[in-house]
């Protein structure tokens, strides 16, 4: 593992912030950090970064107290803007390089870099008050992976982008785990953290609630709907009088949805076959992260 909680706890003035939060990352893989507003997700992100110590437990990169470490070995985005208005993008990415120990040239070479990869090549002269919240966010970002920390911390990442900046964004997140960086970020947009983490975390009421894969947290819920691309008649004709009473369809994409409770979905689909009915598609639904969340917090902040 490359980052790895063990017990970290904080209070505040004797309220609880944190209690006991354990959990870890492997290099080059994506976590997702979610919690409503005031959950303890971004106390959570301080001690990690040593902005705050924890009263107990402890943070390690790569088997060493994250504390001890070179600052430039961590990339940060907080959810506020952390520009300065009046200065130049050029000058403002290359003095944040600069503190992180790249050179004058190569600070400037990587900033030209980023800047065409988000499309942006024309703003080096410009003033950042001056850029859109998209833009700015693109700068920001730009800022905290410029020097290529090895463990990249993201705080609300996707906020004021539209859907194309949106979609820029996840595709230099792919590109970054690929070469190898470490990335934690907290969103309150779950379809996003679902789409691009390796695991999650949820806190709630400052407690991790659950942890672990995605893709585990996912299969391990209970199907809540089938979905099937087929006759309509046939599917009625092999269900029994009150589930064929459930059905909805849709009939722009012509799915056939059924409830799944209690329903043997590998029996259903053999007597589908077994009628003779043309099946194109049949998918157990299961509940989105979304979902997930929601039954263990109980809203959205």
């Amino acid at each position: 593992m490359s980052l790895v909680l063990s017990h970290v706890s904080k209070s505040y003035a004797g309220k609880c912030a944190i209690q006991d939060i354990s959990f870890s990352v492997k290099q080059g893989q994506v976590f997702g950090l979610l919690g409503l507003n005031g959950a303890g997700k971004s106390t959570t992100i301080r001690i990690i970064l040593d902005i705050m110590e924890a009263d107990a437990g402890q943070v390690l990169w790569r088997d060493r107290p994250a504390k001890a470490l070179p600052r430039p070995t961590f990339g940060y985005l907080p959810e506020e803007r952390g520009l300065y208005p009046n200065m130049k993008v050029m000058e403002q990415l290359v003095l944040f390089g600069r503190l992180n120990g790249l050179s004058i040239s190569a600070a400037t070479e990587r900033t030209n870099a980023w800047l065409n990869r988000f499309e942006i090549p024309d703003y080096a002269s410009k003033l950042v008050r001056d850029l859109s919240k998209g833009n700015q966010q693109k700068i920001q970002f730009i800022a905290s992976m410029l020097h290529g920390p090895e463990l990249l911390i993201l705080d609300e990442p996707f906020s004021g982008l539209d859907p194309v900046n949106t979609s820029l964004f996840k595709s230099v997140f792919r590109e970054l785990v690929d070469g190898g960086t470490t990335i934690l970020f907290s969103s309150h947009q779950l379809d996003h953290v679902e789409e691009l983490s390796h695991s999650v975390g949820i806190i709630h009421q400052s407690n991790l609630v659950l942890k672990g894969a995605v893709s585990d947290i996912l299969s391990a819920e209970q199907p809540t709907e089938i979905r099937i691309c087929a006759s309509e008649e046939a599917v009625r004709a092999v269900l029994a009088p009150d589930v064929a009473a459930a059905i909805q369809t849709d009939k722009r994409d012509r799915w056939i949805s059924i409830p799944a409770n209690g329903i043997d979905a590998e029996k259903l689909l053999k007597e589908l076959i077994d009628s003779g009915t043309m099946v194109s598609h049949f998918e157990l639904v299961r509940p989105t992260l979304h979902d997930i969340f929601l039954g263990k917090v109980g809203k959205l902040g």
